[in-house]
């Protein structure tokens, strides 16, 4: 159970940081209306079934060849973390949202596929799941069990924060426009990110070698 809470609190700082899909769902919701803000997110869910798919058998086949590289991939996770967490304390301009003020309406299945298009082909995504979740896995493990049932958690937690998030939207959009707010996000994001990624580097043992 501390495992998958812990899983939880580090999947929660990843899904909360802002980034391509924060972005492109804010730019619709706010430019396009609320039905669309929908639209994207559905989109990204999807897309991110796809990657999980990817990862279920990415990661069995990491397994299946190389234990020994399966232990390196954990500790590139965990790198992978520290450096986002860097460049998000470094991050100095906050991001321009270009959300335009001239209702230039899209359809649904556009917003739709901008959604699964931003999630598919952004490579960050699928090496977040592919050196992320083999940090919870064990010799032992029902691997495409587990892969597939941390997956399946990250989408509903993703599923969560972005429902949560389109009713804030127009409640404080203002605020989530403003370059102040946007760098203390980074900052707050940055800190637990090299945190996590020091943690579970520590876990994986590569600190006691």
């Amino acid at each position: 159970m501390e495992e998958y809470l812990i899983f939880i609190g580090v999947a929660l700082v990843i899904i909360l940081s802002p980034g391509p899909d924060f972005i492109l769902v804010l730019n619709n919701a706010l430019s396009q209306g609320m039905s669309k803000g929908y639209a994207t997110f559905y989109g990204i869910v999807v897309g991110q079934f796809l990657h999980v798919g990817a990862l279920v058998l990415g990661v069995s086949l990491i397994i299946a060849k190389s234990q020994a590289l399966f232990e390196v991939i954990k500790w590139l996770g965990a790198g992978y973390l520290i450096y986002l967490g860097i460049r998000s304390l470094l991050a100095k301009q906050p991001i321009d949202y270009e959300v335009v003020t001239t209702r230039k309406l899209k359809g649904d299945r556009q917003c739709f596929a901008e959604g699964l298009m931003s999630t598919v082909f952004n490579p960050k995504v699928l090496l977040f799941y592919l050196t992320f979740v083999p940090q919870f896995i064990h010799t032992g493990d029902r691997v495409m069990l587990k892969s597939l049932l941390l997956g399946s958690l990250f989408i509903v937690l993703v599923c969560i924060w972005y429902t949560v998030f389109l009713q804030l939207i127009y409640r404080v959009q203002h605020w989530f426009k403003r370059g102040r707010s946007q760098l203390l996000l980074n900052r707050i994001a940055g800190v637990a990110l090299v945190g996590i990624g020091a943690s579970l580097l520590g876990r994986a043992g590569f600190l006691r070698q």
